[in-house]
């Protein structure tokens, strides 16, 4: 079954700043903005800004589950909030996406980040010199809605592959550490560690007969 967004989700606008934030340590407030999505797509939150205001609209508090979209710039993805949240907002231009329970929050944020939902964004986005995706639009995204059984199959499969992908990620780099170490002794000491080297591989074999 494929549904669009708004059939499957609430779509809310991050809250517009007149002007810069600074952040007040003692704030009652804290607020989430475009910085606070790093490149794998989480949210961070030990850095947030905080600020003195009054009590914002409830459609800006963020909860736990809800999905924080970038609207704008060249990475259109989405960011999941997870764990509770305690007055906390979002700015615009970041959009807030809740799920009414048809779809689990983690495989909304899987199909969004996806290359075919990726594909699928791209072809409504807007501007030139800057790319934004509207609320209007957003809304209209095609989401295919398989069975919950299965959607918690897709993220399940999805965080495997993540976690293997982040593992191949850092064996390459200790390889890469490692070799760039050994050419460094090399250009230091000559040719002779690399010939000590050999030469100790092959006095660890036995002679074949």
């Amino acid at each position: 079954m494929i549904a669009v967004l708004s059939e499957v989700a609430e779509v809310k606008m991050g809250f517009t700043f007149r002007s810069r934030l600074e952040n007040e340590p003692d704030g009652a407030w804290a607020v989430v903005q475009m910085k606070d999505i790093d490149n794998e797509n989480r949210l961070r939150t030990d850095q947030l800004t905080h600020i003195q205001t009054q009590t914002p609209a409830p459609k800006q508090v963020v909860q736990s589950g809800d999905l924080i979209f970038r609207s704008r710039g060249q990475n259109n993805t989405a960011a999941m909030v997870d764990g509770d949240l305690k007055n906390v907002i979002l700015a615009a231009p970041l959009l807030m996406i809740r799920p009414m329970g048809s779809v689990l929050p983690s495989y909304l944020q899987w199909w969004i980040n996806h290359p075919a939902g990726q594909a699928a964004l791209s072809g409504m986005a807007e501007g030139t010199s800057v790319r934004m995706i509207s609320k209007d639009s957003l809304e209209k995204l095609s989401i295919p809605t398989p069975p919950i059984s299965i959607q918690e199959q897709v993220v399940a499969i999805a965080e495997l592959v993540a976690k293997e992908q982040e593992l191949l990620s850092r064996i390459a780099l200790l390889t890469k550490h490692r070799l760039d170490a050994l050419l460094l002794r090399i250009v230091n000491y000559g040719e002779g560690v690399a010939l000590a080297n050999n030469d100790s591989n092959r006095s660890g074999k036995k002679e074949m007969p």
